[in-house]
């Protein structure tokens, strides 16, 4: 294989990368303007009205809220908190392309383990534990668990099943040469024992059920004890310890296989655990994930929402499981999104209900689960009745704590959630026969208690905060009248939509003519790459910048010109607008200098002198340029 410079290797996995493929596995994306544009949710803030935009022409993304946007590289270092060196490396993997010998490994955790090792060592490590499973005699009484439970060969093959077998050190045997014991206790395959006496592995004679992140890559383990234990006190499941590739907060058993699915039926249903996940796509129901071992997250349900518009969690008809669907509605009652309560008869899971019903009625009762507002208030209903004065009092009190939890949000998310409670209290006033006005009231009351509460809890330091922080993607700066920003912004919108402008404009305008530092440095490297005799693009632009608030910047000027359809034969206006700006300014300057000359008596400060070396050069290079012209 020739041997390859960076550039020439960061622009191999450049083009091998389809940017709406990339986001697409994240993101659902909607496609606009008969595929030009796709809009979807953007990943990196909580948005609640499709803010991101991906122009596959440019290859190009841009979040019109929170402003991230940039080039394949630019996702991939912000969505898996990479730098630049390893969102090559990921990609590359990505691609199936060979890294460089030359190419040095990213590096992200405290021992300097890089993201692409731990997705290798756990890759490795599913392989591992499948063959297991399926070969060795050790793994017998695995096999017979998972047959009881009704796994064919198939889905075992399908969700790369597997097993550990009950030796501690099984498979740090096996990673020798191949992976230290440092890659192993990273990826959370391994611990070190009390007292630093040597390894042993984390999962042992279990059957393990990989956990894949958004983009289908195995990140960690599910293990499940085998039935006839007799260790003490061990759990029934466990999940691989948090790891730099691993959040269980993020994550959600089954999406890989679940994910065309929710995306057709516009509905994700949530169960708790791997199996029932397992025991549901057997029997068709393929929008189906399971949780972690751990209650649903609010990360969880940003991430979903932007699959999918109506969430069903499904519930043991026990009190616990109802206790914890209760529990759900006071965390996601905010979140734009539809979400239902599905409860099982007591003492069934979701394999108990489907061998015992089918799977036609699982799926008429996710059809008609109802909303986890109306589960809430049945729930409410059933414990203190409404025929009485007192029992009414207790429901709309009950219910109305639950809505004085949700925080106050701004902008037009403020506006939808009004619509919501408006919607909310009037079913309430209708269900209790109560007067509208004393409801909206009582909530008011019961969110100035809680907001007293939280003050007295707080201390009064909790008064104090910073200002908002300063945004450095966006460009307008505060000592640029509203004209100056527009004409700067346009002459770079006109040079990256006709890149061949860019020789005309070298002879007659220099950086350092533009006020703003951001579009000071995007020309500056427009200039460089033309000076070193490159074809200037977009994309060789995109290339070539490594700051991300630039290539925010940059998607966004060239999406702007796209969207105004500007022209090359701007350009002359544009100057001759920037060129009348830099006069007045040399007037407005010398004005300055002649009052503080006459204050001063002749002398010069040095902030004077400052600005006389400033209209100096600045004469002296109009007057050159005129001269040429």
């Amino acid at each position: 294989m020739p041997r390859q410079s960076s550039e020439e290797f960061k622009e191999l996995v450049r083009s091998r990368t389809d940017i709406v493929s990339l986001i697409g596995e994240g993101v659902s994306l909607e496609s606009r303007r008969g595929g030009h544009e796709f809009v979807g949710l953007c990943p990196f803030h909580d948005d609640r009205n499709p803010s991101l935009r991906v122009y596959p022409e440019r290859q190009s993304f841009k979040c019109w809220s929170c402003n991230t946007g940039g080039d394949c590289f630019e996702f991939v270092m912000q969505s898996e908190r990479v730098e630049f060196r390893e969102a090559i490396e990921l990609l590359a993997t990505r691609a199936n392309i060979e890294m460089p010998r030359t190419h040095q490994r990213g590096s992200q955790s405290q021992d300097g383990t890089s993201k692409s090792q731990l997705f290798e060592v756990v890759a490795w490590a599913e392989q591992q534990f499948h063959e297991c499973l399926l070969n060795s005699p050790q793994a017998a009484t695995a096999r017979d668990y998972l047959n009881s439970r009704g796994f064919t060969a198939d889905v075992i093959a399908a969700y790369r099943l597997g097993y550990h077998p009950n030796d501690w050190e099984w498979l740090i045997q096996r990673a020798r040469g191949k992976f230290g014991l440092d890659v192993l206790t990273a990826a959370k395959l391994a611990a070190q024992r009390d007292g630093g006496r040597g390894y042993y592995d984390y999962f042992v004679d279990r059957v393990m059920f990989p956990i894949r992140d958004m983009q289908r890559r195995p990140v960690a383990f599910g293990g499940r004890i085998l039935p006839g234990e007799t260790r003490e006190n061990a759990p029934k499941y466990f999940n691989s310890l948090e790891s730099i590739i691993f959040t269980k907060s993020r994550l959600l058993y089954g999406f890989d296989h679940a994910r065309d699915a929710i995306r057709k039926t516009d509905t994700v249903v949530v169960v708790e655990g791997y199996t029932d996940c397992i025991t549901t796509h057997q029997h068709g129901q393929m929008n189906v994930v399971g949780t972690l071992g751990t209650a649903l997250t609010e990360t969880h349900v940003t991430n979903l929402k932007r699959f999918a518009r109506k969430v069903v969690l499904v519930y043991d008809g026990d009190d616990a499981g109802q206790n914890a669907a209760e529990r759900a509605l006071t965390k996601f009652l905010a979140q734009e999104v539809d979400l239902r309560i599905m409860t099982l008869p007591a003492g069934m899971d979701p394999a108990d209900f489907l061998a015992t019903h089918g799977a036609a009625a699982f799926a008429k009762d996710i059809e008609q689960a109802p909303e986890a507002w109306q589960h809430k208030f049945r729930r409410a209903v059933a414990r203190y009745g409404v025929d009485s004065i007192d029992a009414k009092d207790r429901v709309l009190d009950e219910m109305l704590e639950v809505l004085a939890t949700v925080p106050h949000t701004g902008g037009a998310d403020a506006g939808k959630w009004r619509n919501r409670e408006d919607l909310i209290l009037g079913s309430l006033v209708q269900r209790l026969g109560l007067k509208e006005h004393a409801v909206r009231q009582r909530l008011s009351d019961i969110r100035r208690r809680a907001a007293d509460r939280q003050r007295n809890h707080d201390g009064p330091e909790a008064m104090q905060h910073d200002g908002p922080a300063y945004d450095s993607v966006s460009l307008p700066r505060k000592s640029l009248s509203r004209r100056d920003v527009y004409l700067e912004q346009e002459l770079l919108q006109i040079v990256l939509a006709h890149p061949a402008v860019v020789g005309r404009l070298r002879e007659d305008f220099a950086c350092e003519e533009l006020q703003d530092p951001q579009l000071r440095k995007l020309l500056a490297c427009c200039y460089g790459l033309m000076d070193a005799g490159e074809e200037l693009t977009f994309l060789r632009v995109m290339a070539e910048l490594e700051d991300s608030a630039l290539k925010g910047i940059a998607v966004s000027l060239d999406e702007e010109a796209r969207r105004k359809g500007i022209g090359a034969d701007l350009l002359e206006q544009t100057l001759a607008c920037l060129r009348e700006r830099h006069t007045t300014d040399a007037v407005e300057m010398s004005g300055q200098i002649r009052e503080q000359v006459q204050q001063s008596g002749g002398g010069l400060n040095d902030e004077t002198a400052a600005m006389l070396r400033r209209l100096s050069e600045y004469n002296k290079k109009r007057a050159v340029k005129n001269k040429l012209a």
